[in-house]
């Protein structure tokens, strides 16, 4: 079964109250046997990135136009808030959650998380006379590296990056990337969470 969800972004410094809430919640549940896949929604963070440059932000519909310097700052994004998840969830349920849950061995476990490349994707190039530049579309995802994940015991992340043929980084729009995950991955107890605030016509 997957379960898609969106959470609303936070300003940076509020993410320590943020997601050591959601860490808990995450934590317990991925302890009784719950598959995560967590998807990055980054538009917020990008944004903020570029305002701090001077930069203006270029939307087009629900895509981006990803120029050099806006995927610097997709990179930079995606990068920070996956380490700032991978650092919330490390420790796993706390001793008082522990206590009120049994025995299970899994809620005695540190929690692992996996990610990689697991989004593989494609240039939109130009589309009625727009340069997209590095806006991607996705064209697969893993499913059986991510499935090898979850069957391990670990929360997977998917970052709105993927990766084209060529070896090319490329800024995806982070509710493409959550519906193919669904769509792909049909992964009996499983849940896709989507980190971050997003358009729901559009945002990468």
């Amino acid at each position: 079964m997957a379960v898609p969800a969106t959470i609303p972004a936070t300003p940076f410094e509020m993410h320590d109250i943020f997601f050591s809430n959601l860490q808990k919640d995450v934590s317990l549940l991925h302890g009784l046997g719950i598959k995560f896949v967590l998807v990055l929604g980054t538009y917020v963070q990008i944004d903020k990135v570029l305002a701090e440059k001077g930069r203006e932000p270029k939307h087009v519909g629900r895509y981006r136009i990803t120029d050099p310097d806006s995927l610097k700052a997709v990179m930079d994004s995606a990068g920070r808030i996956r380490l700032m998840i991978e650092a919330k969830l490390s420790p796993g349920l706390s001793l008082c959650g522990i206590c009120r849950h049994g025995e299970n061995k899994r809620l005695h476990s540190n929690v692992s998380v996996a990610s990689g490349n697991f989004l593989a994707a494609k240039k939109r190039r130009v589309v009625e006379g727009i340069d997209y530049e590095a806006m991607g579309e996705v064209k697969k995802v893993d499913v059986h590296r991510i499935r090898e994940r979850l069957d391990n015991d670990s929360i997977v992340i998917l970052s709105n990056l993927g990766y084209s043929s060529s070896g090319g980084v490329l800024n995806c729009n982070t509710y493409e990337v959550a519906t193919a995950r669904v769509l792909r991955l049909e992964q009996r107890n499983s849940s896709a969470l989507s980190m971050g605030q997003f358009w729901m016509n559009g945002a990468g």
